[in-house]
């Protein structure tokens, strides 16, 4: 297998990511590049698709996102590796398992079928009443007076929430907009775009093109990390379909070394065909560094392990351990500068003052940090989100 080097597995990911200097690509292109951006709802400095974004794309108007998403439709909410935006040019790799939803003999699988057929009129009076009024929220179904028979309501919401789970998954509803944190839903019928992919894939054609996308996202990577991404649980024959696409130099694997000249993973890494002249170039040194903040969810971390692995750096998000037992934070932000990931800045935007707070800034041992370079990074990170103040309150920088 062709040898490469740990920096330059970095440094193709970073450049993959759209996380170098080169010029920022467009909302559109940066979906397509990453193949899903992950969602949370927590917005201690922002919500975490718009770090991803802004640290990609550099300030951008929300506006034109939430025309993507729900004007024009180019992207739509599903299950990637986690909750996420996908993009609905992909639609066929996510048919496959609404159509489906959901599958298998376990025990919770017979609870869910035998659930649902039990609420059959829950189900269709979502759905007509989705048809008639076009968006409602989950708040605003459960207001809806149920049909007589159901005198006690809707068990205070929990059945509600429930079935718009399932509908969800299966693929009969999406979100269509948001009232802040608030999801708005629509039939998925009435409000794809009429240009979305409608054939179907078996799960091997799924496995196949996830598989492309999860490796051209990640730059280089081994089979157990593209199975860790992007259709996280959903690679059907993954091993034979890999061996498949070196069969047919679709892609070629590469032995990972470290700096002893000893594999860094026992299985090989691969590369797609499209990313060889990339390679060579990384490797001749072709290379444009910059220094920037990143979500706690960012899809170039997202996979800690192997983060761990490449970086050598740990990181895990604080926010669910007690406030006394925190090493760095409740959300701290990674600093990406040029290929090595350097510290976390400890950071909280109080929306009410408009004021981005610097709680505390931490760097590796040894990491040898462009101090006005992560100040500028904090800087346009404050831009982004309006901040008319920022304020070092355990740091000076």
């Amino acid at each position: 297998m062709r040898p490469v080097s740990i920096p330059t597995v970095r440094k193709l990911n970073i450049i993959k990511q759209h996380l170098d200097a080169s010029p920022p690509p467009t909302l559109l292109q940066t979906f397509r590049d990453l193949a899903c951006i992950q969602l949370d709802p927590i917005s201690h400095v922002a919500r975490t698709h718009e770090l991803v974004l802004w640290s990609r794309v550099g300030k951008y108007a929300e506006g034109d996102l939430e025309q993507l998403r729900f004007d024009d439709f180019h992207v739509f909410e599903y299950w990637a590796h986690a909750a996420s935006m996908v993009l609905t040019e992909d639609y066929p790799l996510f048919d496959y398992y609404m159509r489906h939803y959901p599958r298998g003999q376990s025990d919770y699988v017979k609870r869910l079928k035998a659930w649902v057929k039990e609420h059959a009129d829950l189900k269709d009076h979502i759905l007509n009443r989705l048809a008639e009024e076009g968006k409602l929220s989950t708040r605003n179904i459960e207001s809806i007076s149920p049909p007589e028979k159901h005198t006690s309501g809707w068990s205070s919401g929990r059945d509600v929430n429930h079935m718009m789970d399932y509908l969800w998954t299966s693929g009969q509803v999406i979100v269509v907009g948001r009232n802040r944190t608030e999801r708005l839903w629509g039939r998925a019928d009435h409000h794809l775009p009429d240009w979305t992919p409608r054939h179907e894939l078996t799960p091997e054609q799924i496995t196949e093109q996830a598989i492309i996308k999860a490796i051209k996202a990640l730059g280089i990577a081994t089979e157990a990390q593209i199975k860790h991404h992007f259709t996280r649980g959903r690679y059907t024959g993954s091993s034979k379909i890999l061996a498949q696409l070196v069969k047919t130099q679709v892609i070629t694997p590469l032995n990972v070394l470290k700096d002893d000249g000893q594999p860094l993973w026992k299985t090989p890494a691969y590369i797609h065909q499209d990313d060889l002249a990339l390679l060579e170039r990384v490797e001749a040194g072709d290379f444009a560094p910059r220094t920037v903040l990143l979500s706690p969810f960012d899809n170039l971390i997202c996979d800690r392990e192997r983060t761990e692995q490449l970086w050598n750096f740990y990181y895990r998000i604080e926010i669910y351990v007690p406030q006394a037992k925190r090493v760095y934070g409740y959300y701290v932000l990674p600093i990406l500068q040029g290929e090595h990931l350097v510290g976390r800045v400890d950071a909280q935007f109080d929306k009410k003052s408009q004021t981005l707070l610097i709680h505390n800034l931490y760097f590796e041992d040894n990491a040898r940090v462009d101090m006005p370079a992560v100040r500028q990074s904090i800087e346009t990170l404050g831009d982004q989100l309006g901040a008319t103040d920022i304020q070092y309150t355990g740091t000076s920088l």
